[in-house]
């Protein structure tokens, strides 16, 4: 009977396409080789009129506010390679960090540096594409109405409320998962805490946006499943709003050096009877692949 011959065949040929699909995903989410902006020289972030919170390019915002060695605005060499390169960095926020844990003995974590975030007028591909463009425009540029950076986010809710230029007050706020779901905290799994954005319209009645975020009463918009991490320790999200009275509103977030709202994952104990259960699905696919191909080869 060759039903059966076939029909694994075909299965064999579907988890294939499946896991070529796998392989192929991370490449397809951006061809970017670095973080917009991040080749720019620093001599880009001297302040233009005062304008601190509008910089271009963004990345900019990026300037730890900790390391006394890294002054962007003192150097024509990239941007971004200024910071990472910086061994105080690395020693803070990079490769040589300590782990640390909370008032609350919940972690480890790795302290990260300052995450920046920048809503705007326009779309995230119009956004991103002007930045890869290092001339510094005349004035402030691509109707930028709010930025923020933020220090440690771990027990704590930061934000902004802005206005935009039709007169819509939003407010765009960013916490650790942890901040509203207690069991991360309570089981200490600091592995699976997420950076969360958050953009809303700000309604008369609903003004306290971090309440509306401990209590679950807003989604998301952004975590940190959306990071696009082009090279190491060098990561970007963006995401399109709806248009919101007739406006279309990007919101964009830059990280550099160790992820934020991110804990060391516990090493997996060969003795451990459940250490199966956290095989990333990639590896599965792999090895439910090899089983098919070793049946159909027997």
């Amino acid at each position: 009977n060759l039903a059966c011959p076939v029909h694994i065949s075909k299965m064999k040929l579907f988890l294939n396409y499946l896991l070529l699909l796998c392989f192929l995903a991370p490449a397809t989410i951006s061809s970017l080789d670095d973080v917009p902006g991040c080749n720019c020289p620093g001599t880009n972030c001297v302040p233009r009129d005062g304008h601190t919170w509008n910089p271009h390019p963004f990345v900019c915002l990026l300037e730890p506010w900790s390391i006394d060695s890294v002054v962007l605005n003192e150097t024509p060499d990239p941007i971004c390679d200024t910071i990472w390169e910086s061994p105080e960095f690395q020693d803070a926020y990079g490769r040589n960090s300590p782990e640390w844990y909370t008032g609350s003995n919940f972690g480890p974590f790795y302290e990260h540096s300052k995450v920046s975030g920048v809503v705007g007028i326009g779309t995230c591909e119009e956004a991103l594409a002007s930045q890869s463009n290092c001339t510094v425009p005349d004035s402030p540029s691509f109707g930028i109405i709010g930025s923020i950076g933020i220090g440690s986010i771990l027990n704590s809710c930061t934000g902004a409320s802005l206005v935009t230029p039709m007169n819509v007050s939003l407010a765009f706020y960013t916490a650790c998962e942890s901040w509203r779901n207690k069991d991360i905290i309570n089981n200490n799994t600091p592995w699976k805490d997420n950076l969360e954005v958050y953009l809303s319209k700000m309604d008369n009645d609903d003004y306290n946006t971090c309440d509306s975020i401990a209590s679950s009463r807003l989604s998301p918009i952004l975590t940190s499943v959306d990071w696009i991490e082009p090279m190491e320790g060098r990561r970007y999200m963006c995401k399109d709003i709806p248009s919101i009275n007739g406006e279309n509103i990007f919101i964009l977030y830059f990280s550099i050096g160790n992820e934020p709202c991110s804990g060391p994952k516990p090493v997996v104990d060969d003795d451990d009877p459940n250490a199966a259960q956290r095989i990333g699905p990639s590896a599965m696919i792999i090895v439910l692949s090899m089983i098919v191909g070793g049946i159909i080869f027997v």
